[in-house]
């Protein structure tokens, strides 16, 4: 199964917060929030690959995240 992860809002109410980064990517308990949901994906045991739609303003800042992990 495949799973897709829609995160391509502006996330305008919360600025400052995301003025830099999208809400995905806010850190709560030191990790980017994405990530928790992508842990849970994962223990599901069914999902084979996880799709993140973005916009291009912050198009960046995922692709960072990801060369990283």
């Amino acid at each position: 199964m495949q799973a897709i992860i829609l995160a391509g809002g502006y996330g305008t109410r919360l600025y400052p917060l995301t003025i830099n980064a999208p809400k995905p990517m806010i850190s709560v308990g030191n990790r980017p929030m994405i990530e928790y949901l992508i842990d849970k994906l994962d223990g599901l045991g069914c999902v084979s690959e996880i799709f993140i739609v973005t916009n291009g303003k912050f198009a960046h800042v995922f692709d960072t995240w990801k060369a990283v992990k």
